[in-house]
């Protein structure tokens, strides 16, 4: 007697799901290198941001207390959407045990999914600036990466973390004096930002480029006087990421020590990670397989990134 075909979604469903498994992973995923990668349990999530309290006064004998107010900086809220892919995988199919191509389309899936993945998180890096597509904005209103940042007190202090050129010593030295120098929403020193990664786009002239401008000798390139590096021995412990999915390939973005670490910096945020489902579905006779997950991008704060479009 034949066996029936109503038992073999769910007793493939198991090797279909590990096939997939393996193909999603048969690549590291990318945007973890320059994301935080968080996860949700809720509907959507809820970011607020606050200027601290101003500087302290003198206070004489038995004489008031100054008190100051905190600014509320923003609110950024983040939904979540649902991607997915399937296939259908026919009665005859199963009955012949034609699992090789069953099981490379899968395979597929898995490749499609991570591909997915990797493209919706690049959408922050390729929209940081003002006059991308669809620019990502911060708690300010502006675009990540703009030369108009002002802090919300005292005196509202304007700050820019947009270079100017393709990468370069110059750029990289830009970066360096930009944290360096960075202020608060209170207009305090926001200490503790360095460079620590730069991030381009794979090009044969902008890679070889950055190898030879942060060199190896302590010497800098292209100078017959043996010139010291202006990057000093700091040059030694930036790393470097060709980064497959900006879309620019003149865009740099130089990232700061903190700029994972901050409570607001750029995020990807799973609130299903990737899972497989299935189905009979008699009025195709056949069998349904579909993966999908429901994530999003976010970043509200500007501080620790630093960037040019070229």
């Amino acid at each position: 007697m034949a066996t029936t075909t109503k038992t073999f979604t769910g007793f493939y469903e198991t090797i279909w799901r590990e096939v997939v498994d393996l193909s999603a992973r048969s690549k590291a995923e990318e945007f973890p290198q320059v994301m935080r990668i968080l996860s949700s349990g809720n509907h959507f999530e809820r970011f607020i941001a606050w200027a601290g309290l101003g500087l302290p006064s003198t206070k004489n004998e038995l004489g008031p207390i100054a008190f100051d107010d905190p600014i509320q900086l923003g609110t950024k809220e983040v939904t979540f959407g649902t991607k997915a892919l399937g296939f259908k995988c026919s009665y005859e199919a199963m009955e012949d045990d034609k699992y090789d191509v069953v099981s490379q389309t899968a395979s597929a899936i898995g490749d499609s999914i991570r591909e997915g993945r990797e493209i919706d998180a690049a959408q922050l890096w390729n929209n940081v600036l003002s006059g991308d597509p669809t620019p990502m904005l911060g708690f300010d209103g502006l675009s990540i990466v703009n030369s108009a940042h002002i802090s919300r007190k005292p005196g509202g202090i304007t700050q820019s973390n947009l270079g100017t050129g393709d990468i370069g010593l110059g750029l990289i030295e830009s970066a360096k004096y930009h944290f360096r120098n960075l202020r608060t929403e209170q207009g305090f020193r926001d200490t503790g930002h360095t460079i620590k990664k730069i991030v381009i786009a794979p090009d044969a002239t902008v890679e070889p480029l950055l190898m030879q401008i942060l060199g190896g000798t302590g010497m800098q390139p292209f100078t017959a006087d043996n010139t010291a590096h202006e990057l000093g021995a700091t040059r030694t412990s930036l790393s470097t990421f060709s980064y497959t999915y900006l879309t620019d390939l003149d865009r740099t973005i130089i990232l700061s020590d903190k700029a994972l670490s901050q409570p607001a910096g750029p995020s990807w945020i799973d609130r299903r990670k990737p899972s497989m489902t299935s189905w009979d579905d008699p009025s195709i006779m056949g069998s349904c397989y579909a993966t999908s997950y429901r994530a999003n991008i976010f970043c509200g704060i500007w501080r620790g990134i630093f960037a040019s479009g070229g």
